[in-house]
This record gives C-alpha cells, sequence and structure tokens, in this order.
C-alpha cells in the first residue's frame, strides 16, 4: 500500500532510494524505489504525475495514523482482498486528474 503525497512535501532522510525504471500500466515511465541495503520497497513516482510521490506504508515509522483514501488496480484484487464499498475503486490506473484529487485529501 502507498501513500500518497505532493512531491514537494517528500524528503528522505536517510539517502535517496535506487530506482527501477519501467512503463507503468498508463504507458507513461514509473519510477520505483527501493532500499539500496535491503530491496525493500520505498517509494514510486510516475512520469504521469510528477507532482505527487507514493512512499509505502511499511516504509514508515509509525503508519498508524492512515486511513484509506481509495482502492486502485482493482481488476488485479485477490478473492481474499477486503474492499470497502464506500470508498472509490479504480481497476486501472486513475487518470492524473483523479489522483490529484485523491492526493488533495
Amino acid at each position: 500500500m502507498n501513500v500518497v503525497f505532493s512531491a514537494s512535501d517528500v524528503q528522505f532522510t536517510q539517502g535517496a532510494p535506487k530506482e527501477y525504471v519501467c512503463t507503468g500500466t498508463s504507458g507513461a515511465k514509473t519510477h520505483r524505489g527501493f532500499c539500496a541495503e535491503c530491496g525493500s520497497p520505498v517509494s514510486a513516482r510516475a512520469a504521469l504525475i510528477p507532482e505527487i510521490r507514493g512512499i509505502s506504508a511499511a516504509s514508515l515509522d509509525d503508519p498508524s495514523w492512515l486511513a484509506l483514501a481509495a482502492h486502485i488496480w482493482t481488476a488485479s484484487a485477490q478473492p481474499w482482498d477486503a474492499l470497502s464499498s464506500t470508498l472509490p475503486q479504480f481497476e486501472t490506473t486513475p487518470t492524473p486528474e483523479e489522483l490529484q484529487e485523491l492526493a488533495a485529501h
């Protein structure tokens, strides 16, 4: 699960993650950040929406304050995934406008 922040609000305090660049489901480049020491996923950023940055919730010291805002890529959800019926759901990558709206909350 990624937490989405404005890119200008993200600052890494223990060095920048290494990045693997691939083509995302939108067709645009996606930069997947990971810890160079252990390989754990840390961040994601998409060329499609450069002003936002996703940070892995598991990489935060205290993720207990997080609240889900949406379910994304539900087309690949597993049968055991519990999706909320009250949150927005996107089968694939949301549009840049939809992602910006989600990031604003």
